[in-house]
């Protein structure tokens, strides 16, 4: 190759970065699964958004329909609660046997006998057991907050996965394209054997690297479907590529903690489970009140001894009974009713020191995160395609070694693997902030 073509040669990779339009840091275009050698065939892959995740997740989480389940359970205890206690019927016969007869020779009693509770008990056992499906209805929400939560960050995960496995079967189609530098060479009269060598060597180590990165793909898959829920082929599943940014981030941490004490639904529910609590402990109390079971009743009588001839007759009785409460006065149940009930206010208070602490520590690791992703992508980013190039046309022209070559394309391909990495720690932890803050509307949580 002449000097005036090694030259041009050399001005044409010097400015190919300032002439391209793609971004240092884009993708590869070739799509992740494509990349794969044992993945799926493109005719049976499906790419899912995260919209069409959380979807099929509202509808396929088994864990979130067992806790529909467990609200169901709670709001009946609502309706059993507010239900009187069932009369009681009773019959009785008294047949002569011997002797005189007080009444008749044959008699026979009917009795309907009903509680009736007149302090009130009812009424306060329905509101404690309402005050409790409260407290379910709103851990229902804070559980389908939270595993929808999962769901984004194991689609998150899967988009990383992706672009790491892109990155690492590019890698081992760079290092053929550095077979195809060193042919020139042999063609231009080197003879460089070693150079050959050397890059077999460091072909072996990109496809194992390629392997775990592989490996990486299909547990960042099986997690997603597990996340999602049934009737999900994680052999299949194919995200969006990772293209979004880190949202930006408040200077403050203090307005998030106190939207996070509005939004949790965890908080909500501690506080009505200890309103609950505080009801059922006066529940209890009042249910020490002697609750009168009125009673009223028929009695027949047949054959009443009677000149000059027997004769029937009959009764019409009315009862009332009421339960003294000399020994038993509710010692123990109210002890533990109201001890049980301190407790819950003690735990609605510790349930808002712990989402405060969660909040203050994704922010803290979010704003580290973010930043350090901001300092990699304005500073290093922007030169690794053109330090590849220098490397690349030293090696054409004989200044320098195969070492220097595969040292720019490892330290290029460690660097680009390092930006998917930091990026994708930086939108984690903008994900696990949001989660630690709980959802901005009602249509962000899975409705019952």
């Amino acid at each position: 190759m002449s000097r005036l073509a090694r030259t041009a040669l050399a001005l044409a990779l010097a400015l190919a970065p300032a002439l391209s339009s793609r971004p240092a840091l884009a993708e590869p275009e070739a799509p992740a699964p494509a990349l794969a050698p044992s993945a799926p065939a493109a005719g049976h892959t499906v790419r899912m958004s995260l919209t069409d995740a959380l979807e099929r997740f509202r509808h396929q989480n088994l864990e979130l329909a067992a806790s529909r389940f467990d609200v169901s359970a709670a709001r009946a205890d609502v309706l059993g609660a507010g239900l009187y206690a069932n009369p009681t019927i009773s019959a009785a016969g008294a047949f002569l046997v011997h002797g005189l007869p007080s009444g008749g020779q044959q008699e026979l009693y009917l009795t309907v006998t009903q509680p009736a509770p007149i302090a009130g008990q009812v009424g306060l056992r329905r509101d404690a057991a309402q005050g409790f499906a409260t407290a379910a209805e709103r851990e229902f929400a804070a559980t389908a907050w939270q595993l929808a939560s999962d769901v984004r960050l194991a689609y998150l995960d899967l988009q990383i996965a992706q672009a790491k496995l892109a990155l690492a079967a590019a890698a081992t189609r760079d290092l053929d394209r550095v077979q195809a530098i060193i042919a020139e060479r042999v063609s231009a009269g080197a003879n460089p054997a070693y150079d050959r060598l050397r890059v077999g060597v460091e072909q072996s180590g990109a496809r194992a690297r390629q392997t775990d990165a592989e490996a990486e793909l299909f547990a960042a898959r099986v997690a997603l479907a597990q996340t999602i829920g049934r009737d999900v082929d994680s052999a299949t599943l194919v995200a969006d590529d990772l293209t979004s940014e880190p949202s930006e981030l408040p200077s403050d941490a203090r307005a998030l903690v106190a939207a996070s004490l509005g939004r949790r639904s965890e908080v909500a529910a501690a506080k009505s489970r200890a309103t609950a609590g505080d009801l059922r402990t006066e529940a209890v109390k009042r249910a020490v009140v002697p609750t009168p079971d009125v009673s009223l009743g028929y009695s027949h009588f047949f054959r009443i001894p009677n000149d000059p001839s027997p004769k029937d007759g009959g009764v019409v009785t009315v009862g009332l009974s009421v339960p003294l409460p000399l020994f038993d006065r509710g010692q123990g149940t109210i002890g533990r009713s109201t001890a049980e009930a301190e407790a819950q206010r003690l735990r609605s208070r510790q349930v808002e020191v712990t989402v405060a602490r969660d909040v203050e520590l994704a922010y803290a690791t979010a704003s580290a995160r973010v930043a350090a992703w901001k300092r990699f992508r304005d500073t290093v980013a922007g030169d690794l395609e053109r330090m590849r190039q220098m490397a690349e046309v030293g090696y054409r022209e004989g200044r320098g070694s195969v070492l220097e070559l595969l040292d720019a394309y490892g330290s290029y391909v460690v660097a680009r693997t390092r930006a998917v990495e930091l990026r994708g720690a930086a939108l984690r932890a903008t994900q696990q902030l949001a989660r630690a803050v709980g959802p901005a509307s009602a249509s962000d949580v899975p409705r019952l």
